[in-house]
């Protein structure tokens, strides 16, 4: 079984975050407690750097309120990324800030082409030597061979069918090489299938975990950050043997979003 630990991360200030707009169902405009957002965010920056976590921020540029949500920005594989393309217009500005960031800090940038949706490590996320990829909401089936090619890996899509879980990141969660956790009902039954043959141990999330964005949980070495309000997943956590760290993330939960949205990894050591 390996682990990983997460050694650097992009996380951008939530100078101008807001819910302004809605292109999915947790976002109510309006809702967000502003000064709320900034001390829940800055106690999320104080545990990575108590973990030993170098942490990297970004400004956010005031007419871009998602922009907080770094996991969303690219796919990053060693020095590279390849850049997202978002589906809606009201976060297609965010790419140029990023792309920006990510050539000042040496990494190389990457585009597919522009009929290819996909928004980062929301819904992409790294399975031992593969990539998972959610599909239906955000990205579409045309990106799962475009990132194949771009980085080099095999990816395998997986059929997101209810829009409250519009991104992988909201229904799947990878603790180790070993053990994953999913909302069986946010997939296609294929999919279900799919992710049973790939994932040795595989726990189901119960609708109070899913809701309580457990899925949008971080783990570095063997402590967990997870979203307040899911103390059934906490349980399940520390009984696998990991230190949970329960965080109140409840304004950025009103955007659709978490500890993992968050959070771009920048780099990662797998023991």
């Amino acid at each position: 079984m390996k682990n990983t630990y997460i050694t650097r991360v992009l996380v951008c200030r939530p100078s101008h975050y807001q819910v302004n707009y809605s292109i999915n169902p947790w976002m109510v405009p309006g809702s967000v407690n502003v000064k709320r957002a900034m001390d829940q965010w800055k106690t999320l920056i104080d545990i990575y750097q108590r973990l030993g976590v170098a942490v990297e921020i970004i400004d956010q540029e005031p007419q871009l309120p998602d922009m907080v949500f770094t996991a969303d920005q690219g796919i990053i594989k060693n020095n590279r990324v390849l850049l997202s393309n978002f589906r809606y217009p009201e976060r297609q500005g965010e790419r140029s800030p990023y792309k920006k960031w990510f050539l000042e800090h040496n990494f190389i940038t990457l585009s597919a082409p522009d009929d290819c949706f996909f928004e980062g490590h929301g819904e992409a996320i790294f399975w031992r030597d593969k990539l998972l990829l959610g599909v239906g909401f955000r990205a579409n089936k045309e990106a799962a061979s475009a990132i194949s090619k771009k980085l080099g890996i095999e990816v395998i899509p997986l059929q997101l069918v209810d829009p409250k879980f519009y991104h992988l990141d909201t229904c799947f969660f990878a603790l180790n090489s070993e053990t994953a956790f999913f909302y069986p009902q946010a997939f296609s039954e294929s999919s279900q299938k799919m992710l049973q043959k790939v994932v040795p141990q595989l726990f189901a999330f119960t609708n109070n975990e899913v809701t309580g964005f457990a899925a949008n949980s971080i783990v570095t070495d063997h402590h967990v950050l997870i979203n307040t309000g899911c103390p059934s997943f906490t349980r399940r956590i520390r009984q696998l043997g990991y230190e949970a760290q329960e965080l109140k993330m409840s304004e950025f939960v009103k955007s659709g979003g978490s500890i993992h949205c968050l959070t771009q990894v920048l780099s990662q050591i797998i023991y």
